[in-house]
């Protein structure tokens, strides 16, 4: 079941000739009304699911907290390091909200 879950979000984040492309998502207005409320300086933020971080990264490090993005994705989290800037990123090696293990992309 593990491995399921790993294969279908690594297809999910595969580039490809589709019309819709989970890749580079921006927060909608509702989103960064909500996350611009309740982010204040020095917080660290747990983004669960987080992607390639670009939906709500940039804004949370701008409002002066630490962004911390967690996926199961290999694949989404490479690319968020391509876009390196103060955003720290783990792998999910089990699905669980405990067992977070930090993985070193090449």
């Amino acid at each position: 079941m593990e491995n399921e879950k790993r294969s279908y979000y690594e297809k999910y984040w595969q580039k490809d000739n589709t019309s819709w492309s989970p890749h580079d998502q921006r927060p909608s207005s509702v989103l960064i009304d909500a996350i611009s409320k309740l982010v204040q300086p020095g917080m660290y933020v747990l983004d669960y699911g987080c992607g390639d971080c670009s939906k709500c990264g940039d804004l949370i490090i701008s409002l002066g907290a630490t962004y911390v993005g967690v996926d199961l994705s290999l694949t989404a989290l490479r690319d968020c390091k391509k876009k390196e800037t103060k955003k720290q990123y783990y792998a999910v090696m089990k699905h669980t909200y405990c067992h977070l293990l930090k993985t070193h992309l090449i």
